[in-house]
Order: structure tokens, then C-alpha cells, then sequence
């Protein structure tokens, strides 16, 4: 019995250590850079594989893991299904301890993501709202209410400004480091960037947030193969910019086709 106890206390002794240098290194973080791992099999095959990303903690010296949980049965209904089948997202730190987990709904066109500690603890829940012209998210806390937007704008539809109230309180930029690898594997980087300040919870539903944008408006090769990001100006992709591009393509062949 006493062997037990003892045990049970080591235990509890560890996970305590483990939460407070977490919190050391949230009290330090001011940003992620967020970057899915290539799967060459996936791009030439078309074959959504699990995905892995390597997670730069910005104002420290570490770098987290985060990988999507499927199994065999799970990957071919994804495959089928695309995204009316959900999966979990486990985030580990730089031992391999897990911190915690994103879960994404299945969805249509309003994708949810939630989140919990490692423990099983609700910490909210990321969803796409309704827009015509811009891309809109919302991060809300466990009662329901919206405490975060994230929005585009109409010229640039790669950065996500987060506002609280009205006011900028970060950014989730999308980038491109490798066109041509992006291209081939559909593996998509985000900077995300908040005030040392931010509390710890809101620091983890931002990068909720990231992995809701790049599953809800970046996931799958169609949106890998436009102008701005071939040329890296995201203000070709933009209504604006689209709009431009087609007066000039009309202008061009009534000048010099037509005439």
C-alpha cells in the first residue's frame, strides 16, 4: 500500500514540475511558427496523409511537436470524406509530454475546433463565421461567448488580425518558405505573433486558431496553385487583386487579339 502511495505522489509530484515549466515558458512566449512537415506521398498522390508540424516557441529556445491521431480505418474515411470526418491533434512539448489537444467537428462549411489540457480540461473552441468577401473566425471560451475575431482583409487574404473588443492584440500570418515544396506537398507555414502578456489560455486557443485556418481555408492542393502565392503577393489573391488581374486580361486581348 505504501508502495502505491508513494507512487501515486511521485506521479503527482512530476505532473506539478511539468505544469510549472509550462507556465515558465508561456509567461516568456510571444509568438509561434507554426510549420506542417511535407508529405511528398500525399502531394503526388493525392493521399491525405496524418499531419505533423514542428511548433517554434518565439521568445524561447524550444520547439514543440504536434501531430494529427488516425488510424488506418480513420485515414480512408478522411480520404472519402474529406472534411466531414474529424480527427484529434495532440501537441507535445520538447520531452514529448503532451500539453494538449485540438479536436476538430465534422463540418460542411462552419468548421469547429475545441481544445483541452492534457487532463481533459475544456479550454474553448475555435469556429469559421460566416463572410462574403473576407475570411472570418471566431475563438470563444467555455460559456459560449466570442472573446477573439480573427479577420482578413479585403486586400490581403493571408493575415488574420485578432481583436478583442476592437483592438489588435496579434496576428496569424500564412507563409511561404518554399513555393516549390508547397506546391508538390501541401505543407502550409503560419507566424503567429500576440504580447508577452497574453494569458496562458488565450496563447494556446491562438494557435488553435492557426490550425483551424490552414484545415478550413488552405487543406487540399486547389488552394495551393494561385497567382500571389506563385509570385508571393498575396494582394493577387485578394478580391481587389482578382479583379485587376481580369481587367487586365480583358484589356489584353481586346487591345491586341481583337484589333
Amino acid at each position: 500500500y505504501n508502495a502505491v502511495q508513494e507512487q501515486i505522489e511521485s506521479e503527482r509530484q512530476k505532473e506539478k514540475q511539468l505544469d510549472s515549466k509550462i507556465d515558465d515558458i508561456y509567461s516568456e512566449l510571444k509568438g509561434y511558427d507554426f510549420k506542417q512537415q511535407p508529405s511528398y506521398l500525399e502531394g503526388l498522390t493525392g493521399f491525405e496523409t496524418r499531419n505533423e508540424y514542428s511548433i517554434g516557441l518565439t521568445g524561447t529556445n524550444y520547439t514543440w511537436l504536434a501531430k494529427e491521431t488516425r488510424g488506418i480505418t480513420t485515414a480512408l474515411l478522411r480520404n472519402i470524406l474529406g472534411g466531414l470526418y474529424p480527427y484529434t491533434l495532440e501537441v507535445y512539448d520538447h520531452n514529448r509530454n503532451l500539453i494538449f489537444k485540438l479536436r476538430e467537428k465534422a463540418r460542411l462549411y462552419f468548421g469547429r475546433t475545441d481544445i483541452y489540457d492534457s487532463k481533459g480540461k475544456h479550454l474553448g473552441y475555435i469556429e469559421r463565421k460566416f463572410s462574403l468577401l473576407i475570411r472570418k473566425v471566431a475563438i470563444y471560451n467555455t460559456r459560449g461567448k466570442i472573446i477573439y475575431y480573427l479577420t482578413t482583409k479585403l486586400t490581403n487574404p493571408y493575415l488574420f488580425t485578432i481583436f478583442k473588443n476592437n483592438r489588435k492584440v496579434g496576428e496569424v500570418t500564412k507563409k511561404w518558405s518554399d513555393h516549390i515544396r508547397e506546391f508538390i506537398t501541401d505543407a502550409d507555414n503560419f507566424s503567429i505573433r500576440f504580447n508577452r502578456a497574453t494569458d496562458k489560455n488565450s496563447k494556446i486557443l491562438y494557435l488553435g486558431a492557426a490550425y483551424l485556418i490552414d484545415k478550413t481555408y488552405f487543406e487540399g492542393g486547389d488552394n495551393q496553385q494561385t497567382f500571389g502565392q506563385v509570385l508571393g503577393i498575396p494582394f493577387l489573391d485578394s478580391i481587389y487583386g482578382r479583379i485587376i488581374l481580369a481587367l487586365l486580361v480583358f484589356a489584353f486581348f481586346y487591345v491586341f487579339i481583337d484589333n
